[in-house]
């Protein structure tokens, strides 16, 4: 503890604006002040001459910039600019805190204080929403007050947050020695797993379980693996209760009904026009529909993608084509990174990008360092259900761990962020 003290005292106002950032990033409407805060804080810095542009030169740098630099050149070819120009806003913070911490060095201390003060953070929230759904249900005898977007506004972007602290937190509790912290730690993951049960948001729960085994070889040396295996039951013992079974038994439903209208069909008979199409609220049709779309998009425009700003606009003429009526109103987005990322970029860009996060993937095996393993599982479990490379609360949220995480003037050499 006096050892932690002692770093804490050495901290700068760059490394208290980066933790301050570690909680801003929760909220959306707060994550530009928080980028403020750094911003100042590295304009402080370089005035007193401790910014270094020397990252900037080494390959790891360009390799991260990845995510920006390709957007920029989909402006290239793209005729919607002013769309393009919403998307590159949305994914700026890809560049800002890459060139930030890039420049700066940042301590070991901080790298994991931000991610124990972002999973502090994430609690609070999610227990003080708890609580107020606790009081709702006793009120109304609703138990759906104590499920899904009833008991918190945006399910899926907090659903991915709690996805990377509860990877991140048994990282803690993979490296603690302590006893007591290894109990505290596993209530709390047992905690963040009941409360992500209770969000339903369903490809995040799959993503987690299959983070769960993930992990679980991950750490085979380690004797603690097996609480993995507590975690994996205890989540099993929640779906035989009725309530936590709600949105997956509506999906299998839906998808039943989908099935029905279109089998018998030609192959390229536009889709058919039916209660699902029209309900709007059914999310999974229109999922499946905007799926089945963006895979005709990209048939079409399969090396280079339609360019940054155009995949909307794509999207809509196959709607409109098919009369999908609710996906035309909607605009649908195909709510999967991977479709979204050979969308806009071709098949080109999605092996850039997936050249990108097998590095990510191959460093975080090499250093198991607290959070690395984490973001990366994170990010390439909850691709597969959402843009979050692309959303306005996501997209900082990924590009702030990621770089943190990944220092770029380490990235090819042999350096080791131990725990």
């Amino acid at each position: 503890m006096s050892s932690w003290k002692q770093h804490i005292r050495a901290f700068t106002i760059f490394d208290w604006t980066i933790l301050l950032n570690a909680i801003t990033i929760l909220y959306m409407r707060l994550i530009p002040f928080g980028i403020l805060a750094i911003a100042l804080a590295w304009i402080y810095l370089l005035v007193r001459g401790r910014v270094s542009f020397q990252a900037l030169k080494t390959r790891g740098f360009w390799l991260l910039s990845i995510p920006f630099s390709w957007s920029l050149i989909g402006l290239i070819y793209t005729e919607n600019i002013q769309k393009a120009g919403e998307d590159i806003g949305r994914i700026l913070p890809f560049l800002l805190f890459l060139f930030f911490f890039s420049t700066v060095s940042i301590k070991k201390e901080v790298r994991i204080g931000a991610v124990i003060l972002f999973c502090t953070a994430l609690i609070s929230y999610l227990v003080v929403h708890l609580v107020d759904g606790i009081g709702s249900y006793l009120s109304t005898s609703d138990i759906s007050q104590l499920f899904y977007t009833n008991l918190v506004y945006d399910t899926n972007t907090v659903s991915i947050f709690n996805l990377f602290a509860v990877f991140a937190l048994f990282e803690c509790f993979i490296n603690s020695k302590s006893t007591k912290w290894n109990w505290i730690l596993g209530v709390v993951l047992a905690f963040l797993t009941l409360y992500m049960l209770m969000l339903q948001s369903r490809i995040i729960i799959f993503s987690m379980l299959l983070g769960y085994v993930v992990l679980f070889f991950v750490y085979w040396k380690s004797v603690k693996k097996w609480a993995l295996v507590a975690l994996l039951l205890f989540s099993g013992a929640l779906f035989l209760i009725p309530a936590f079974q709600g949105r997956f038994g509506s999906v299998v439903e839906q998808s039943q009904a989908i099935e029905a209208t279109t089998e018998n069909q030609p192959v390229d008979a536009p889709a058919p026009t039916n209660i699902y199409i029209n309900d709007c609220s059914t999310s999974t049709s229109l999922r499946y529909y905007a799926l089945i779309s963006s895979l005709e998009v990209i048939k079409n425009n399969p090396i280079f993608g339609v360019g940054t700003g155009d995949w909307r606009d794509e999207l809509v003429k196959v709607y409109q084509k098919n009369e999908l009526r609710c996906n035309i109103k909607e605009e649908t987005a195909p709510h999967n990174q991977y479709v979204r990322t050979v969308l806009k970029f071709g098949v080109i860009g999605f092996l850039f990008f997936g050249f990108l996060f097998l590095q990510f993937m191959l460093k975080s095996l090499r250093e198991k360092a607290i959070g690395q393993a984490s973001i990366v599982i994170s990010v390439l479990l909850a691709a597969v259900g959402y843009d979050l490379l692309d959303g306005g609360g996501t997209a900082p949220f990924v590009a702030f761990f990621l770089f943190l995480l990944f220092p770029s003037s380490s990235f090819y050499s042999n350096t080791q962020l131990k725990p």
